[in-house]
């Protein structure tokens, strides 16, 4: 269960994590990230 008290954070984190484990490794963070259009350089 997250915590944070905030849907859009919550809706944005199971999008990520839908297992609902906990956890986000730097794949599967990079993978929601290029979702949002930015440019690499930008993301890093």
């Amino acid at each position: 269960q997250l915590s944070s008290g905030n849907p859009v954070y919550e809706n944005f984190y199971r999008q990520v994590d839908p297992g609902n484990t906990g956890r986000v490794g730097p794949t599967e963070a990079a993978l929601f990230l290029k979702k949002s259009g930015l440019p690499d350089i930008t993301l890093g």
